[in-house]
């Protein structure tokens, strides 16, 4: 059950999400890109500081106020919920694992939105440049190795002890509630 201040949070949102982003929607779709401007309000009212801490200039929400606030913006454009939640995860990456003068750098820039982390044209985190090449490494064709030899292509595993047995059956299946049964 959501406290007051989460339905007062959520009903911003919303009102945002329909007055601001589901009427611009389909022109944003036509031109396959998001008008900055969105961003800029966004960052006005907090929301692209959702996860940063207060004491960095966010808001600070707990995890269920902020998957409201996702919730209702994705009512508006699907596109722009996620460019937040995309943006909120670079910045609480910042805040988690950066040094201390990468929080204070980027954290307050983040959070009010002058800099963006969900952004084709200011993309806070590096991209491999066009013309680089990525090298990988060949694998195994037909599996990984197990002492010294491949698999044999649809043999049954076995377990610790050595026999085999099926998976995926009806009785090795676990329940996990999904999909909902009648």
């Amino acid at each position: 059950m959501p406290t007051a201040e989460q339905v007062e949070i959520r009903a911003l949102a919303r009102e945002f999400a329909e007055g601001e982003i589901r009427p611009r929607s389909m022109a944003w779709d036509e031109a396959r890109r998001l008008d900055d401007e969105v961003f800029a309000k966004l960052g006005e009212l907090g929301f692209l500081g959702m996860l940063v801490s207060e004491e960095h200039g966010g808001l600070g929400f707990d995890l269920s106020t902020y998957l409201l606030v996702l919730e209702e913006l994705a009512r508006g454009d699907a596109a722009v919920a996620l460019s937040v939640a995309i943006h909120s995860v670079v910045s609480w990456m910042i805040l988690r694992h950066g040094t201390m003068s990468q929080r204070e750098t980027w954290a307050e820039r983040l959070a009010s939105g002058d800099a963006l982390g969900a952004s084709r044209r200011r993309l806070l985190l590096p991209l491999p440049s066009p013309g680089r090449r990525r090298r990988f490494r060949p694998r195994a064709p037909t599996g990984r190795r197990r002492r010294g030899r491949l698999p044999t292509p649809g043999a049954l595993p076995t377990s610790p002890s050595g026999t085999r047995f099926r998976v995926g059956g009806p009785s090795t299946t676990p329940r996990c509630g999904w999909p909902p049964t009648a």
